[in-house]
């Protein structure tokens, strides 16, 4: 089961990837497309990256302490459910630069919880002697996300506006969320800690 595991690990982290980086493009440029300062747009984008320096470590303990595969639902679901906010508003005229701000700290807080559950959660899903070759396949599905996620949201801007793109972006947190509660373990901690125990136990 741990290549099945895997593979609906290293999916979810593809859909987050692309969702987190079209937020990167679509969130600054709805900003200045409603006549926002060029202040605020980089403010857009610093209030997603500013909770994974600040929180990094605190999420790391929390995805050491309850069942990966629960954490991971739970990030998905926020990060999706703060982004279809944005084109709810959209329907009823400008969204408020309030609420845009408000949305990328959300999404940037679920994104350091994603990233603690996902490569915390490898430690249990694959042997040993294979942990760097899947740290590299997560590695090669964040970069994935991470080129291909600018030009779907320009793509999706381009057609229907920024808005448009934010809703893609709730669709791929969705698709991540669905992903990851498939997995068919709770991808818990606890049991991590024996997995190391007995390669430690092995090793001596």
């Amino acid at each position: 089961t741990g290549p099945v595991l895997f593979e609906g690990t290293a999916s979810a982290q593809l859909f987050a990837q692309f969702g987190y980086s079209m937020a990167l493009v679509a969130l600054p440029w709805l900003v200045l497309s409603q006549g926002g300062s060029t202040g605020v747009a980089a403010l857009s984008v610093t209030a997603i990256l500013v909770p994974y320096v600040v929180l990094a470590l605190f999420a790391g303990v929390i995805g050491d302490r309850f069942p990966r595969k629960r954490l991971l639902v739970s990030a998905y679901t926020w990060q999706a459910a703060a982004a279809i906010m944005i084109p709810v508003a959209a329907l009823s005229g400008p969204v408020p630069l309030g609420l845009i701000l408000t949305v990328s700290v959300l999404i940037g807080l679920g994104r350091v919880f994603v990233d603690a559950a996902t490569f915390g959660a490898i430690a249990e899903i694959v042997k040993p002697a294979q942990f760097l070759e899947a740290q590299a396949a997560l590695t090669v599905a964040f970069g994935a996300g991470i080129i291909a996620g600018p030009l779907l949201s320009g793509v999706l801007i381009g057609v229907a506006g920024g808005a448009a793109a934010i809703a893609g972006q709730a669709a791929c947190l969705t698709c991540g969320a669905v992903v990851a509660f498939t997995i068919s373990r709770s991808l818990s901690a606890a049991i991590v800690d024996r997995h190391a125990q007995t390669r430690a136990r092995d090793a001596a």
